[in-house]
């Protein structure tokens, strides 16, 4: 399995679609891609526009995992389960990239012209 994390759940329901975010064209056969974002990122809303995002290009939305806030001593033991950080485009993580750089997991981003897509 490959665990993609994405610190802001927002960002993920504007711009090209959910397929191309969870990496599955091309997917090689027998890998399965989950994006995993923290609760405190999403509103109800947004969660179900997300998973709907997915329901809409044939994913399951099972592969969306969303979990609590984690307590401070823990977070980066957990974040470090992560196989890539997946920054998001139009506000990077910041604080957030950062820890996951600390947990020793790779980050991707796709940086813009203004600052705040640069931040990462």
């Amino acid at each position: 399995a490959i665990l993609r994390a994405c610190d802001d759940g927002r960002t993920l329901t504007s711009g090209s679609g959910m397929a191309a975010r969870l990496g599955t064209s091309g997917q090689r056969r027998g890998t399965f891609c989950v994006l995993w974002i923290q609760r405190l990122a999403l509103s109800p809303g947004t969660e179900r526009r997300l998973r709907g995002s997915m329901e809409d290009e044939g994913l399951d939305p099972a592969r969306l995992l969303v979990t609590e806030t984690l307590p401070g001593e823990i977070h980066l033991d957990v974040k470090a389960q992560a196989h890539i950080f997946l920054d998001t485009p139009l506000y990077n993580g910041h604080v957030t990239a950062a820890d996951a750089l600390w947990a020793g997991v790779p980050l991707v981003v796709l940086p813009g012209e203004a600052m705040h897509t640069r931040i990462s």
